[in-house]
Order: C-alpha cells, then sequence, then structure tokens
C-alpha cells in the first residue's frame, strides 16, 4: 500500500472512529493530525487495516504519554509567575542517571492534597481510555473526590473549584464540574478531538477540533462566565501542521499556539515531523499574530519560563531547552510535560516499570540543565492517569 493511499485510509478510519462517542478524544487526535487535506475513501478490506494502523500509532501515545526516550509523565499545571527567569548556561549535555526514588506508602491519602516538590500539590487526575481513573481536589474540604463513575475523564481548573468532565452518554458535549457541589452545567462544543486546556487563569478551555468534512484542524474556545463556545478556523494552504497537531494556551491567555509543519524537510511516520516555528494565533477570533522560531512542540503554557524567555519542547530527536526569540538549544530535559515551579525549577512526572507490570510514578523537581534536585513517589491510583498540579 503506498504512503498517499496508506494516509488517505487512515484518515478515513478515523473518521469513522469520531462518530464513535466511546473512542478516546487522544486516539483520534494521533492518527489524524498525521494526514493533510484529502478526500475521504472507503475500501472494505483496507480500510480495515487502516483500523490496525490506527491503534498501532495511537495506543502508545494514550497509555504510556510520552514517547520513548528517558521515562516520562504528562504533567500540566498553572504556569509559575515571576518577574524574571534565570539565564540557562549554553550547553547539549543530557540530564544525569539518578537512583530510584524510596518506596513511599500512601495510606487515606484522599483525604488530603498530596504534595509535589517544590511546595505545589496535585489537583486532579484523569484517563482518557480505559480503565476510568478520575480524581479532583476540592479546595473547599481539602480532599480529593472520586469521579470515575460518573465521567469519562475530569480535568481540573489550576485554580477556583472547577474542573471540565466528558461524559460517553453526552458525545459532542462539555460539563463544567461544581466540584464541592456536583453541580454541573453542559456547553455543546462539537467533536472536540484532544483534552481540553485550562487557560492559566482557570476561565476558559481551549479545544483542538477537526472539520467534518475535510479534516481540517480549528480551535474552539468555552468561557465559563457566560458557557459560550466559539470556534476559529485555521486556513490549512498558511498553516499547515502535520503529525502531532495541538493548540496550546501561551502564558498570557490571549493567544494560543500551534506548531508548523517545515514544508522542504523530508517526513516519515516513524519519526517526529520537523518543525519550522510555533505560529501565535489570537484566542479571542483566530487571527494569526506571530511565528515564533521554535522548532518543536510544547505541551502547554506551564512549559514556558515565568518571564517568558524559556520554552521545553519536544524537538525531533530530543526534549530540548529552548529561546523563545532564537529558538537557541539551551540544553536537553528529561520531558517535555513539564510545569515551571520557579525561574530555575522545574517539574516533571517519571514512571518505572516494576516486575508484574505495575507502575511506580515520582514527581521530579529538576534545575534547568535536567539535574534532578528532588522526587517524591506519588500515590498508586495515580500511576495511570495524566495528572495535574497547581499553586496550593
Amino acid at each position: 500500500m503506498s504512503g498517499d493511499n496508506a494516509e488517505r485510509l487512515l484518515r478515513g478510519a478515523v473518521r469513522d472512529l469520531a462518530g464513535d462517542p466511546h473512542q478516546t478524544p487522544d486516539l483520534a487526535t494521533v492518527a489524524v493530525s498525521r494526514g493533510r487535506r484529502i478526500r475521504r475513501r472507503r475500501q472494505v478490506g483496507t480500510v480495515a487495516a487502516a483500523f490496525v494502523a490506527v491503534a498501532a500509532i495511537a495506543a502508545p501515545y494514550v497509555l504510556l504519554r510520552p514517547d520513548p526516550g528517558p521515562p516520562g509523565y504528562p504533567i500540566a499545571g498553572q504556569p509559575a509567575t515571576s518577574a524574571t527567569a534565570a539565564s540557562a548556561t549554553t550547553g547539549t549535555a543530557g540530564p544525569a542517571p539518578t537512583a530510584a526514588p524510596e518506596p513511599t506508602i500512601w495510606r487515606d491519602w484522599e483525604s488530603s492534597p498530596v504534595k509535589v516538590p517544590g511546595g505545589w500539590i496535585v489537583t486532579g487526575a484523569t484517563t482518557t481510555g480505559t480503565p476510568v481513573s478520575n480524581w479532583a481536589y476540592d479546595r473547599t474540604r481539602g480532599r480529593y473526590v472520586d469521579t470515575s463513575q460518573d465521567y469519562s475523564s475530569v480535568w481540573t481548573a489550576p485554580q477556583g473549584r472547577l474542573a471540565a468532565v466528558r461524559k460517553t452518554s453526552r458525545p459532542g458535549e462539555t460539563g463544567l464540574l461544581d466540584i464541592p457541589t456536583g453541580k454541573v452545567r453542559w456547553i455543546r462544543t462539537t467533536s472536540e478531538i484532544l483534552t481540553p486546556q485550562w487557560s492559566p487563569d482557570g476561565t476558559r478551555l481551549l479545544m483542538t477540533l477537526m472539520e467534518g468534512g475535510t479534516g481540517d484542524f480549528s480551535f474552539g474556545v468555552l468561557t465559563v462566565a457566560n458557557s459560550s463556545f466559539r470556534r476559529h478556523a485555521v486556513r490549512p494552504d498558511r498553516f499547515e501542521c502535520t503529525d502531532l497537531c495541538r493548540f496550546t494556551w501561551v502564558p498570557s491567555g490571549k493567544e494560543v499556539a500551534l506548531p508548523m509543519t517545515d514544508p522542504a524537510a523530508p517526513r516519515s511516520e516513524s519519526a517526529p515531523h520537523l518543525r519550522r516555528g510555533l505560529q501565535l494565533f489570537s484566542a479571542a477570533d483566530g487571527t494569526p499574530t506571530r511565528l515564533l522560531p521554535v522548532r518543536g512542540n510544547v505541551s502547554g503554557p506551564s512549559a514556558w519560563s515565568p518571564d517568558g524567555r524559556l520554552m521545553v519542547v519536544a524537538g525531533q530527536e530530543t526534549t530540548q531547552l529552548v529561546s523563545v526569540d532564537k529558538g537557541t538549544v539551551m540544553h536537553e530535559m528529561p520531558s517535555a510535560d513539564v510545569t515551571w515551579i520557579d525561574e530555575k525549577r522545574l517539574l516533571y512526572l517519571d514512571r518505572k516499570l516494576n516486575p508484574g507490570s505495575s507502575i511506580d510514578v515520582a514527581a521530579v523537581l529538576v534545575d534547568l540543565k535536567g539535574t534532578e534536585i528532588a522526587r517524591t513517589v506519588l500515590p498508586a491510583e495515580l500511576a495511570g492517569t495524566d495528572v495535574l498540579i497547581a499553586r496550593r
């Protein structure tokens, strides 16, 4: 099967998946983002093969995020605020290996905030597949609420008392859950295909969307105050993104970012596509604003330094700390899914596979060179989830 034909079939298979409310948002996104604008074609036998390809591409991302390399696990939070970020020393050496964490026994961990190195806390955890495991931190009662029976996914806001939730029985809708009372209001947000991302101030939700007829990407913004949802189209002929495509917030909350594919670089399904920069758009109306010379994928606003001068990105071959203004690589880092705790320290999650297939997950604090400062093993119930952190 030729590369172009496989790509067309893969896109068609994912469009079929998009009509199934029980498929996970991340599964669809990872698969479809490898394509360009193409016409949909259906062939019974070859489409079945394309479904296998979808699973082969997407499953590792959904279950084991991020990709192989120095082990890491997604972590996100509200960006740290500071007047100045310390400058990093130019270099290419990767972080030094660290010893395994000491065993930690958690008893009744749900009854109090789980602290991570740097003084922040875990505010939530969620899965985007099965089995479902969802936790939301109730700041009014100082304990975690298990929402697994009620919702398929839950994403707590970086501050306040709200969480965004999804439910398989309500496809195309996003709920705003008031954690202390359990009350939820539902807003139609169409077929959002990647986990929503809270703005740094917790007042809006950003969603990466796919146009049903063409497969082109767009983004939507849900405003909590008035329950409004606005969708903004992006012209694929001017702003091409292939491979893993996701809109993310810029720390100011005024813009969103999308990585741009280098049109002159060769592309392979076995390796990340080379980026030419990070395109920013107005969050208010979708207008393109500026292109940053950052050649990699950014996980969200928490991956930017407090003063906005540095950023951690997933490059084509390594995870890097780069300068925002010139894209200069400062150091290699252990994970792209990071949260800046302050101007000199970052936090990420490290997973360790034990005999018997159990997983230990530790919150690891590192400096600007990726050198470990401290780590804390988290409760076992959080091992298979995406973890959110924020200030206490």
